[in-house]
């Protein structure tokens, strides 16, 4: 991020982006906003939320170039980009023990337990 209100966008990076929307715009779909966003250079956009705050996601597939950010975007920051063909590895749980079972306490259980 720049000063006054500038960005460098990167080839290849991911942004996420706060939008605050104001009037009438508040009204917009977020395919609409996606839309916006995508014909300012942003692909496979991804925008969330409703009203006033939305939250959009997208990959800066052009050349590096450095830009003005829109009033109506007040955050923006760069996100790690997945790795393609690659799963996050997690650690398997140990199994669970199995579970001791109970003998069903019938008359003659009880007749025995008396003596």
């Amino acid at each position: 991020m720049l000063g006054n209100g500038e960005i460098n966008r990167a080839q290849g990076r991911r942004y996420r982006a706060t939008i605050k929307l104001t009037g009438l715009k508040r009204l917009a779909s977020n395919e609409t906003v996606a839309g916006v966003l995508e014909t300012t250079g942003f692909s496979e956009v991804h925008v969330e939320g409703s009203g006033g705050t939305r939250y959009a996601e997208a990959l800066w597939p052009k050349a590096d170039v450095t830009a003005e950010i829109p009033p109506e975007i007040v955050k923006i920051e760069e996100i790690e980009t997945p790795i393609a063909g690659v799963r996050i590895m997690r650690a398997k749980r140990k199994p669970k023990a199995p579970a001791k079972k109970r003998r069903r306490k019938t008359s003659t259980t009880r007749r025995k337990a008396r003596g």
